[in-house]
């Protein structure tokens, strides 16, 4: 199954107060009506400690398109240069491998 195309971006607990203590991660530039969300993160009733663990995860989730991305494209530049690399190098052929199909849901 593919996922919602990027960009993704996250709003709420910085100048938006009509989120409350949250944030929305969601597809497009600029949030409105019409905009899809791809995760809300709640900050709610948490330490502050652990709601800058949130903040950081919402970056992450928003993130995730792009990563994905460079992934994929990282993969497809080490496999056309593995005769070249060393026996340690090679394993981040098999590190975006796993990451890839864990992001595509492809995992065991």
């Amino acid at each position: 199954m593919k996922h919602t195309p990027g960009p993704w971006n996250i709003v709420g607990r910085e100048g938006h107060a009509a989120f409350g203590e949250r944030w929305v991660v969601f597809q497009g530039d600029e949030y409105n009506h019409k905009s899809q969300r791809i995760a809300v993160v709640s900050l709610g009733g948490l330490p502050a400690g652990d709601q800058e663990l949130s903040t950081a995860n919402a970056r992450l989730i928003a993130a995730a398109p792009d990563l994905l991305a460079a992934c994929e494209d990282a993969l497809i530049t080490l496999q056309a240069v593995k005769h070249f690399l060393h026996d340690h190098e090679l394993d981040s052929i098999e590190y975006l491998k796993l990451a890839i199909a864990k992001a595509e849901g492809e995992q065991p």
